[in-house]
């Protein structure tokens, strides 16, 4: 039977002719079976509960969104298991475009909303011209793409040290992982016909048609477990699984565009809206390209991605004032993503009537 944890918040909100409840019950708990029950005074706020039960406040616009609450005084309740700070596994440290998350105790899928904690179970799913960058306890950045979704599973000791070990499924789209800092312990990434173990690089993972794995490593070594094969694959290389231990060749990715010609380095936009040509260099061989707008220098916060096929150019609009970075990778005839070569950045300004 799952436990509930359930709090009610008695306000003055509720009506003049609500009764208080008995002194001995403010601030109190009574305990049921399998969940808790809080009361509070008429004279108490959610704050002052939560200075009582300071593991509360951190999850509290989550459980507010959860419960679809509109207005003080409602009870609402929740798994008691959403709580465990021990549990705590990762958190949405990014998003852009529709992004939802279905929890491990609910079958419904929610808007994904910042800062958001994320636990073992939760499953993270992506739409068109969307992304979530997740953070893990063990510093591993994780930016889910477009048309993606993936199950956190957990963050356990594993070796004699016990060292933490994180690991995802990706179960469909694709993903860029990255490492800032020293990790802390292995990261594991797992999807229908591989595993992959990282211990600090820079790489993405894609789970393409008839559940292929696909990896692409930009910086460091990654460990490749296909079946009872095992590859280490390089960095600036890339290995194809389609299960059972059937692994293409290593093949070496393609190399980014030389120049980015438009928006020009520091070009500044003024304009009641954003519509921008973006153009670049071609690549020789390229069979497509894949365009990124950021906020930032690391392209950790996306708000912008296309595939642009052959074509060395798109326009992009709808973008909101600010400073935005961009850059652009190839793939190649085999599908392989190369890395991006180097970004540039402009700035948007309104120019109002």
């Amino acid at each position: 039977m799952t436990r509930m944890l359930i709090l009610s918040f008695i306000l003055p909100l509720l009506g003049a002719g609500e009764t208080p409840p008995p002194a001995e019950e403010s601030a109190t708990e009574k305990k049921n079976e399998g969940g808790y029950v809080i009361l509070t005074d008429s004279e108490s706020d959610p704050e002052e509960l939560f200075r009582r039960y300071p593991e509360i406040a951190g999850s509290w616009s989550e459980l507010a969104r959860f419960n679809l609450l509109r207005r003080p005084g409602t009870a609402i309740e929740m798994p008691r298991e959403l709580l465990r700070p021990d549990h705590t596994l990762a958190k949405i440290a990014g998003l852009y475009g529709e992004a939802e998350i279905q929890r491990s105790f609910d079958d419904r899928y929610i808007p994904v909303i910042q800062n958001l904690l994320l636990r073992e179970g939760d499953v993270v799913r992506t739409w068109r011209h969307s992304g979530a960058r997740i953070l893990f306890e063990n510093g591993t950045y994780v930016v889910l793409r477009s048309h993606s979704k993936a199950r956190l599973i957990s963050l356990q000791a594993s070796g004699s040290a016990g060292t933490p070990r994180a690991r995802l499924e990706l179960m469909e789209g694709n993903i860029w992982s990255r490492t800032v800092g020293t990790p802390k312990g292995d990261f594991v990434i797992e999807t229908p016909t591989a595993s992959t173990i990282i211990r600090g690089t820079d790489f993405r993972l894609k789970v393409e048609a008839g559940q292929a794995t696909r990896l692409e490593v930009l910086e460091g070594t990654v460990e490749l477990l296909a079946g009872d094969r095992t590859q280490l694959v390089p960095a600036h290389s890339g290995i194809l699984s389609r299960g059972d231990g059937d692994l293409t060749g290593l093949e070496p990715l393609p190399s980014a565009p030389s120049e980015l010609l438009e928006p020009q380095a520091k070009q500044v936009f003024r304009a009641s809206v954003f519509d921008g040509v973006f153009r670049w260099t071609p690549v020789a061989g390229a069979q497509s390209y894949r365009l990124e707008i950021a906020r930032d220098e690391g392209f950790f916060d996306l708000v912008e991605e296309r595939l642009t096929g052959a074509r060395t150019s798109v326009r992009i609009n709808g973008l909101e004032p600010g400073t935005y970075f961009w850059r652009v990778s190839a793939l190649s005839p085999n599908g392989f993503e190369g890395p991006p070569g180097n970004g540039s950045y402009f700035v948007f300004v309104e120019k109002r009537p």
